[in-house]
């Protein structure tokens, strides 16, 4: 049987936290009383002395210390239990889907994911590749809640579809990678000619948004799909151009390529596509970690 109740155990971790039964009461909006009260009962309940008291002082005894690691984990699992109860309640959607550029390194996914479960702990996501085109498409049809789609320039100056909202999120910066023994990189700093002789491996969202034939330089381009298969690739031969992320820069095989034609970074700007018609701060959540997280990662 249960000896100790919820009350208890929050009054008693902010008791520890605060050093004091006035602080703790204070941090909790209840008297001091009460949680003077509780951290009693539950000393009681357990047949154990967790603070020493003295001098109008409180000092956690190692019986304190031990449980207060668990009644920290007591306290984030009822949270979580609170937080899951609510949306039972509620008919705001907690699993969503989301499109990604293939650009994004994987890094930045997870990092979106734990950002957004950190502030909702109950909410679901999918996330999968899509083409521009694509990613628009099924946003109108409803089967994605929101998409990181690459910008280009019509892109910028066009109005979001009925339904839809964008945000101009950044860019992401990018350079010319080749194998570390790679000829091309005799001929550093490359013009277009060198890179003409030389097969140019392409991310396909970057192919279905029409950038490589714009850009195409080589007179053989391979589409592929994934930044990992690509780099594999370029071990190998040819070039690519690639957001500069820590899995190539930390790559002993690959090296970037300087070109004579490029006095600073390439990029690729990315636009969040969401819908107006999904309500609820869950979702809203969602969009402002997204939009965090890249604006610290790139």
């Amino acid at each position: 049987m249960i000896q100790y109740t919820l009350d208890q155990m929050l009054s008693f971790a902010l008791t520890a936290e605060h050093g004091s039964f006035a602080k703790a009461a204070r941090a909790s909006g209840k008297d001091r009383t009460t949680i003077s009260e509780h951290v009693n009962n539950l000393e009681i309940a357990l047949n154990a002395i967790l603070f020493e008291r003295g001098n109008n002082k409180l000092v956690i005894t190692e019986q304190g210390k031990a449980l207060l690691r668990w009644s920290r984990g007591l306290i984030r699992h009822a949270e979580a239990l609170q937080s899951f109860a609510d949306s039972l309640s509620f008919p705001e959607q907690h699993h969503f889907k989301i499109a990604v550029d293939m650009h994004l390194p994987s890094e930045f996914i997870l990092d979106v994911d734990i950002a957004a479960r950190k502030l909702c702990p109950n909410i679901t996501i999918d996330w999968i590749y899509r083409s521009r085109d694509e990613a628009v498409e099924e946003l109108k049809s409803k089967t994605l809640d929101a998409a990181i789609i690459l910008r280009n320039d019509q892109s910028s100056k066009l109005i979001p579809p009925s339904g839809l909202m964008a945000c101009y999120l950044g860019e992401v910066k990018g350079r010319l990678y080749t194998a570390v023994d790679s000829p091309l990189q005799e001929f550093s700093p490359v013009n277009f000619r060198d890179l003409a002789d030389s097969t140019r491996y392409v991310l396909q969202s970057t192919s279905d948004a029409g950038l490589g034939e714009r850009a195409a330089f080589s007179g053989r381009q391979v589409v592929l799909n994934g930044i990992e298969l690509v780099v594999k690739f370029i071990e190998k031969d040819g070039w690519a151009y690639l957001p500069s992320i820590p899995m190539l820069d930390n790559n002993p095989k690959v090296k970037v390529l300087d070109a004579n034609f490029l006095n600073a970074h390439w990029s690729v700007g990315h636009v969040l596509m969401s819908r107006s018609d999904i309500s609820g701060e869950m979702y809203q959540l969602l969009l402002d970690s997204i939009k965090d997280v890249y604006k610290e990662s790139f």
